[in-house]
């Protein structure tokens, strides 16, 4: 059985020259398929969808997201969660006027654990980031989802992070409402962001699918 290369109709003639259906020209290799049209995966006419739906999107903010702010975000991540850990967070905080010791020696061990514990879930946000980076790069079903958790967990966990040093230091509560402040932004950055990877959910599709969707790994 012959097929043709634009449309996919079946050719029942030998000898056929151009399709019943769509009318192309017919070209057939040994093989016994449709040759004409035949280029690489970037090149055939169904593929070309992909490049069609990319040019119809703004993909500026995209673009930054994995070329910029997912790598600056891990960095700043990996920095503070080793800083959270060592203790050198509270000489940074303070311009160099108390330092780890003098913090523990007032409020003990548990404060020390709490630190040590949630420097070590911004070293594993860090690499979550960097996870997200890529599956939005390689246009993943679920990267813009990803992206929504790394948003929500920022957020979240400092939260939980300020509860915890109030109830173990017992220090005024107020220092929890910039984290309520924080969650009120995140959630208006999530929204955004689900608006506007919503629009753009025909691009990723796991990106390794061919015939009219994804088939390249990264945009260029």
């Amino acid at each position: 059985m012959k097929y043709c290369s634009v449309c996919g109709n079946s050719i029942n003639e030998e000898g056929q020259k151009f399709c019943e259906n769509c009318g192309a020209a017919l070209q057939v290799d040994t093989a016994g398929y449709e040759a004409a049209n035949q280029n690489d995966i970037y090149g055939d006419s169904k593929s070309s969808n992909y490049a069609k739906a990319l040019n119809k999107y703004p993909m500026k903010w995209f673009k930054f997201l994995i070329y910029f702010a997912l790598f600056f975000g891990a960095f700043i991540e990996l920095v503070m969660g080793l800083n959270y850990i060592m203790g050198t967070i509270y000489f940074a905080q303070t311009n160099g006027k108390a330092s780890a010791e003098m913090v523990y020696a007032i409020y003990g061990t548990p404060l020390k654990i709490w630190d040590v514990a949630y420097g070590l879930i911004m070293l594993g946000a860090a690499v979550f980031s960097i996870i997200t980076r890529f599956a939005l790069s390689k246009y993943k079903k679920n990267g813009p989802k990803f992206l929504y958790i790394v948003y929500i967990a920022g957020a979240v966990l400092g939260l939980i992070y300020n509860i915890g040093v109030v109830l173990i230091t017992g220090v005024d509560g107020t220092v929890i409402f910039p984290s309520f402040v924080s969650m009120i932004m995140t959630g208006i950055i999530v929204f955004a962001n689900y608006k506007y990877f919503s629009k753009r959910s025909e691009l990723f599709c796991n990106g390794s699918l061919r015939n009219g969707n994804i088939v390249s790994t990264e945009i260029q």
